[in-house]
């Protein structure tokens, strides 16, 4: 709760005070990009009154209601400070009067004290405000449709009436499908139910205006229609990359709406969508950036004459157009990945489908299977001193929390679903990446890093993990590192992962660890029908594009891996490009262009349970699809109620963390060893 009690006039001095002010003005001018003004705006910036200062909402609305209006108040994530808009320039020059000092929480000591400071704001930040600089890949077509084209669309749209299987009521909205039904229990879309109502005709017009204008490369046969109420929004996301070609479509219709643009390096944009305007996101905004609305009433818009206005939002319906990539299978055998070494974007396309995708569908299931804590890390854990700040990167579903009560924890997961569990279980936790940990430099006593690092697809992420887990421990402070081992027996004695091969396969297991549920069922590999080849091919200029083609079942060669006949090639040269006759361009890619010369590797869809044959591989997750909420029709044919996914592995090499890790400076190797399949290793920052 607000504090209800001012500042005491012996803090409230004019000295201290003034100096106060104008090191927080400082602040927000130098790092925060603000513009402050002495004159009065309707809008105040209150340094202090921030999420990053355990301030809610709740508590700023207690304290400026009292002085006027308040219009919206707005919160950011991870800031110390927040946004309050007035309905006049008065009441806001009355508010900062009146809160300039003000002691909202008394700590400890007076240095954890939260005192507020408003100042009057003409600009906001980028993440609040719109800014005229978008993520590469993004176009936006300000009034792409008429006024009257948008009334008709609305007509047409008919939440109430709708059938069960093309609309429903989701949490934040209304939403409701054409052509293919997505699927938010998993995440995707199944291209062998098309819905009985396609793509309404009324929509082929401007579609076939955004083809002829080359805005898309192809016509869209999947429509999402989303209906938000002022106040509502949606958590950022990245529109499954395997369901949907390069290229999504949204049309705002009904009210404008700032959407917020994330890279995982933490850069945010807001760009505002102006009511018919039409979204285009291809490339990196579509496959790296994720884009999310935050659920708020008003948004906070840039005038022509440089100051700022607040624009109230009505109800907006999105018409988001995609096109299925029917060439991506779930059930494939193999998959050929051209990758490109010195290509980030390749490799954060490759990361995004092939593990953080995989988390966010399996998430449920995934921690269902995971409640105890290996003997060795435990012990660790318990070793470390009464009152040690203590993180666990990539914590998954929180397992690690709570074995020593002595010591404060925190942890982060790149996977939001992962991360909402620990939430639930009020763990306290965020969503990050393990190349870019958000927490300053020698905060941490201890951290843990289990089952992280052999998910990134090259030698040099991985240093960089290494590097951002070190660069956040205080000097003399101590991580411990998790990889799962290519040597699944050691001395003579097999792994419990390879000890619970009972049957061929068990697709529900982890890799590092063994599964705590023994009630999953088990799947036999391959199947006689064939197996497939999926092609992920990476271009210089971000392009990129996934096709696969049907090979028969290799034979004569090693267990899993792909022969590619001389037939088979001549499809993929058919597509024709100069400078290489094996990958050009692609039907319905977006005008790729491919490199030269390319890094290609074969990764080969491992057997679990069965000893490793390559240091990259890529891992079934057999996911129950049975598991179905109360009172929907549960699945009685066992082919269909399994789906099987792959994440992707790089296994370690005995001695290979070893020398990963003494390529990062700062740190030395305490200890290492193996335990359950697993090179482990013990950093301590010098």
């Amino acid at each position: 709760m607000a504090a209800s009690t001012p500042v005491n006039l012996t803090y409230k001095t004019c000295r201290k005070l003034n100096k106060k002010v104008l090191r927080c003005r400082k602040y927000l001018e130098t790092s925060e990009n603000l513009i402050i003004y002495d004159n009065p705006t309707k809008i105040l910036c209150v340094q202090n009154g921030g999420l990053g200062n355990s301030v809610s909402r709740e508590d700023i609305l207690e304290i400026f209601s009292q002085y006027g209006c308040v219009q919206d108040i707005i919160m950011i994530p991870r800031k110390p400070y927040c946004f309050v808009c007035f309905d006049n320039c008065d009441s806001s020059l009355n508010a900062k009067k009146k809160t300039t000092g003000y002691l909202l929480r008394e700590g400890i000591d007076p240095s954890q004290n939260v005192v507020l400071y408003p100042f009057f704001v003409s600009q906001a930040a980028s993440y609040v405000c719109p800014v005229t600089d978008l993520p590469s890949g993004l176009v936006l077509v300000k009034d792409f449709i008429t006024a009257d084209m948008e009334h008709e669309l609305l007509k047409i749209i008919n939440f109430d009436g709708d059938s069960r299987d093309a609309g429903s009521s989701l949490k934040h909205r209304q939403v409701k499908h054409y052509g293919y039904e997505f699927n938010y229990e998993i995440n995707n879309v199944d291209p062998r139910k098309p819905l009985k109502e396609g793509i309404p005709e009324i929509c082929h017009e401007f579609l076939k205006q955004a083809l002829d204008s080359k805005l898309i490369a192809c016509m869209p046969d999947q429509l999402t229609v989303n209906q938000y109420l002022a106040g509502q929004g949606i958590p950022p996301h990245v529109d499954t990359p395997s369901a949907f070609e390069d290229g999504i479509v949204s049309l705002s219709c009904g009210s404008q709406v700032i959407m917020d643009f994330r890279h995982p390096d933490g850069r945010c944009i807001s760009v505002l969508l102006p009511r018919r305007s039409l979204l285009v996101m291809c490339g990196e905004s579509r496959f790296i950036w994720s884009h999310g609305i935050t659920p708020r009433k008003t948004d906070i818009v840039s005038l022509a004459s440089g100051g700022l206005t607040l624009v109230a939002r009505e109800t907006r319906t999105s018409f988001t157009f995609r096109k299925l990539d029917v060439t991506y299978i779930l059930h494939e055998s193999v998959h050929t990945i051209w990758l490109t070494e010195n290509e980030e974007i390749s490799h954060d396309l490759f990361t995004a489908i092939f593990v953080l995708q995989v988390y966010e569908q399996i998430g449920a299931h995934f921690s269902d299977t995971r409640y105890k804590p290996w003997p060795q890390i435990a012990q660790f854990l318990l070793a470390q001193e009464p009152g040690s700040l203590f993180m666990d990167t990539g914590c998954g579903n929180g397992k690690y929390f709570g074995i020593n009560k002595n010591i404060f924890e925190i942890g982060s997961d790149r996977s939001e679903k992962l991360a909402a569990i620990c939430r639930e279980r009020r763990f306290q936790v965020f969503r990050a990446d393990v190349r870019a940990i958000p927490v300053r430099d020698g905060a941490v006593d201890v951290g843990l890093c289990i089952a992280v690092i052999h998910h990134l697809s090259t030698e040099n992420r991985r240093k960089q993990a290494v590097q951002e887990l070190i660069r956040i421990l205080r000097p003399g402070g101590s991580v411990l590192i998790y990889v799962w081992a290519k040597e699944q027996e050691k001395d003579r004695c097999k792994s419990k992962y390879l000890k619970e091969n009972k049957q061929p396969i068990q697709e529900c297991s982890s890799p590092q660890e063994p599964s705590d549920s023994k009630q999953h069922k088990e799947l036999p590999h391959g199947d006689d029908s064939g197996q497939e080849e999926l092609s992920m091919m990476c271009s210089n200029d971000a392009g990129v594009k996934i096709v696969s083609h049907f090979t028969p079942k290799p034979e004569n060669n090693v267990e899993g891996e792909v022969s590619v006949s001389a037939a088979e090639k001549s499809k993929i040269a058919d597509t024709g490009d100069r400078g290489n006759q094996h990958l050009t361009s692609v039907p319905g890619a977006m005008n790729n262009r491919f490199p030269d010369t390319q890094k290609t590797s074969i990764l080969q869809v491992h057997i679990n349970r069965t000893d490793f044959k390559s240091q990259d591989v890529l891992v079934p997750w057999q996911l129950q699809k049975a598991r179905v909420k109360k009172g929907q029709q549960e699945l009685t044919n066992s082919t269909s109620s399994h789906e099987t996914l792959h994440r992707f592995y790089h296994v370690f090499e005995e001695g290979e963390l070893e020398k990963l890790c003494a390529g990062v400076n700062g740190c030395i190797i305490e200890k290492s060893y193996y335990d359950q399949g697993n090179w482990c290793v013990v950093l301590r920052k010098m």
